[in-house]
C-alpha cells in the first residue's frame, strides 16, 4: 500500500469518525455499528500504508547513508570503503562506452581490505555474455 492510499484512508477515517458523533445511538444502533465497522477498517488501511511507508524510509535512509558515506567493509566492520582508483576495461569496445574497473579500499587505517568492481553504467556486460 503506498503512502496516497494511506492518507486517503486516514481522511476517510476522521469523516467516518465525524458522522459517528452526529448519529444517535438510541434511535439507529444498526448505523452506528456499521459506522464504527467502517472506521476499524479504515484506520487498519492507515495502520498498513504508515507500516510501509516506515519500511520505505528505512531503505531510503540506509541508500543514502551508503551513498553518502560509503558500503561498511566487510573485513573490518567498521570503516567504509571508498573509491580509490578507476582502470579502464582491457576490451577495447567496451571501455568507449565507460566500462571500467573501480577499486574501493577500506577507509579504516589498520584495515587492508581492498576491492575491485566491473563499472558497467550502460548494463553492456550483460548483454554481450548473453548474447543479446
Amino acid at each position: 500500500m503506498d503512502i496516497l492510499t494511506g492518507l486517503s484512508a486516514a481522511t476517510q477515517a476522521i469523516g467516518i469518525a465525524k458522522e459517528l458523533r452526529d448519529i444517535d445511538r438510541s434511535v439507529d444502533e444498526a448505523s452506528f455499528k456499521l459506522k464504527l465497522a467502517d472506521l476499524t477498517e479504515a484506520l487498519a488501511d492507515t495502520k498498513i500504508a504508515l507500516a510501509d511507508a516506515k519500511a520505505l524510509v528505512a531503505e531510503l535512509e540506509h541508500k543514502l547513508d551508503i551513498a553518502d558515506n560509503g558500503e561498511i567493509c566487510p573485513k573490518c566492520r567498521t570503516g567504509r570503503l571508498t573509491l580509490t582508483e578507476s582502470e579502464p576495461v582491457h576490451d577495447w569496445a567496451l571501455n568507449r562506452f565507460g566500462v571500467e574497473n573501480r577499486i574501493y579500499s577500506c577507509a579504516e587505517d589498520s584495515c587492508d581490505f581492498q576491492e575491485t568492481r566491473l563499472h558497467d553504467p550502460n548494463g553492456l556486460v550483460a548483454r554481450r555474455v548473453s548474447g543479446i
